[in-house]
């Protein structure tokens, strides 16, 4: 199968944001995104393997490896097709496995602060090696910052979405603190018997991610590139999530919150139309 095909196969599905993100950026840039994330969504999967350390480690050294281009693996195969491979920072993917092996070596984080840090490496650092790519040069410090809070953001609230399939998988990625806060143990979400403070505990954990989210998507809107307008579709997407997550966090308890592709066509087109729009 070509490579892009295969890509485009695992990742462009329904309730996958991605397949309402990339109907609205340039096509030159649609094979890249999708390469790239495929990448992502490859590594992603290791950090659900905290519970089998070898399994896990075996996997992350193989990837570490095939972005040396010791092996080759269909998302690879189509970041070259796709002729972006050597605009993708070797450094920062490198960086990106570093942060998966961390987040295997401490599956659980005992603060907001501790699991926020973690988050900016995994899906902030994403973010910033998505639009490096894009862009093909250096970015500003203060973008790279504003890209890691946007990319946290998004794990931290698909970690909120995930919570109840996690905990029966005995993973539990949430900081201690607010699960105290709250009283709410992983044991009571696998048993479905949460009591009262279920909504404050999904309000509160959804509600770190938001405001970060908004601060850091109004900065970049100002000086907002090209290569940035994916990633401030994404971010409309993530606060779409936000928004159905605290509207029934009693669904988290029993099932995977996936916004509609529809209304997510809606919220990325709305988006693309602000990158498209004059600054100033």
């Amino acid at each position: 199968m070509d490579p892009v095909a295969w890509c485009q196969e695992r990742l462009w599905v329904p309730h996958n944001p991605i397949s309402a993100s990339l109907l609205f950026v340039d096509k030159d840039q649609q094979g890249p995104i999708l390469a790239l994330r495929a990448v992502h969504s490859e590594l992603a999967q290791i950090t659900e393997l905290a519970r089998e350390p070898g399994l896990a480690q075996a996997k992350l050294n193989w990837w570490r490896e095939a972005l040396l281009q010791e092996h080759t693996h269909p998302a690879l195969e189509a970041l070259e097709a796709v002729n972006v491979r050597e605009q993708l920072s070797l450094p920062g993917m490198m960086a990106l496995c570093d942060a998966v092996e961390a987040s295997l070596d401490a599956p659980r984080y005992e603060t907001i602060g501790h699991a926020w840090d973690a988050y900016r490496g995994l899906g902030g650092l994403a973010l910033e090696l998505e639009v490096g790519m894009l862009s093909g040069e250096s970015l500003a410090g203060d973008v790279v910052a504003d890209l890691h809070e946007l990319g946290a953001a998004g794990y931290w609230l698909r970690q909120v979405r995930d919570i109840s399939a996690d905990a029966r998988q005995g993973r539990w990625f949430l900081p201690l603190e607010v699960q105290a806060q709250y009283q709410i143990s992983r044991q009571q979400v696998i048993d479905g018997a949460v009591g009262p403070n279920w909504a404050g505990f999904i309000e509160g954990l959804v509600g770190v991610a938001s405001e970060r989210l908004i601060d850091a998507k109004a900065r970049l809107s100002e000086r907002a590139t090209p290569a940035m307008a994916h990633a401030l579709i994404m971010a409309a997407l993530d606060e779409r999530l936000a928004q159905q997550l605290t509207r029934s966090p009693e669904r988290v308890l029993t099932e995977r919150v996936l916004p509609g592709h529809f209304g997510n066509v809606w919220v990325a087109w709305r988006q693309a139309r602000r990158c498209r729009a004059p600054v100033g």
